[in-house]
Order: structure tokens, then sequence, then C-alpha cells
């Protein structure tokens, strides 16, 4: 799995774990990293364009 993919199964099971949603470790961490990194990406293209 590269940095760009979403391990959907990975948060499927921490979920059915009662593992919390939120925090750094939390089953969301690696979907809001993934969001705001695009956003951000597109942020600098747009800027340096």
């Amino acid at each position: 799995m590269d940095n760009k993919e979403i391990d959907y199964k990975r948060a499927a099971e921490q979920l059915r774990n009662g593992e919390p949603l939120f925090g750094k470790d939390g089953a969301l961490a690696p979907m809001l990293e993934h969001i705001l990194d695009a956003a951000l990406e597109g942020e600098m293209d747009a800027h340096l364009s």
C-alpha cells in the first residue's frame, strides 16, 4: 500500500473492535490525512500556477 491508498479493511476492523474513530490512532485518521494531503496539494498547485 502506498501513501495515496486508504486501508478500508483496517478501518472497518478497528471499528468492529471498538477502537476510537478519531485521534492519532483512530480509524478515520488515515482517511483524514489523505483528504488533508490532497487539499494541500491542490492549494500548492493552484498557488504555483
